[in-house]
């Protein structure tokens, strides 16, 4: 039972290292990816949204285009994303296509869609969001 709880606490440490190797690998691909950023289809998680979502506030982003569509992000993801449109005003295209955002995900892009003035082309396609996430985004849109 000792060499299991053992055996159990290196993955743990190993685990987080990966996560520290990530967080940079995502964050600086944003940043060094120039004006266009292409992350669809890379099996990217809530954690990996997160760490774009830095990259899109810091001041020397240069990212307009970003896809992150045919993803696994979720509503805590696109919340992450979400708060940094609300700052960023580069970003003219982002496509979120087919992830899982649903509607708490929706409901944070709409917040971020009131305050967003550069945002120009938006991609929500299947992403389960209801109808309470689509008429937010829908109020958020015709004040934008």
């Amino acid at each position: 039972m000792a060499e299991e709880e053992s055996y159990s606490s290196e993955e743990e440490d190993y685990s987080s290292e990966e996560e520290d190797e990530d967080d940079d690998y995502y964050f600086q691909l944003v940043m060094n990816g120039g004006e266009s950023v292409d992350n669809s289809s890379q099996r990217l998680y809530d954690w990996e949204a997160k760490q774009i979502a830095k990259a899109l506030i810091h001041p020397e982003t240069k990212v307009q285009k970003l896809d992150l569509s045919d993803n696994r992000i979720k509503w805590w993801g696109a919340r992450a994303i979400a708060n940094a449109l609300q700052t960023n005003q580069l970003l003219r295209t982002l496509k979120l296509d087919d992830n899982s955002i649903g509607n708490k995900g929706g409901m944070a892009i709409a917040k971020a869609l009131e305050m967003n003035q550069s945002l120009e082309s938006l991609n929500l396609e299947s992403n389960n969001i209801g109808r309470k996430g689509a008429t937010a985004i829908a109020k958020a849109l015709e004040t934008n």
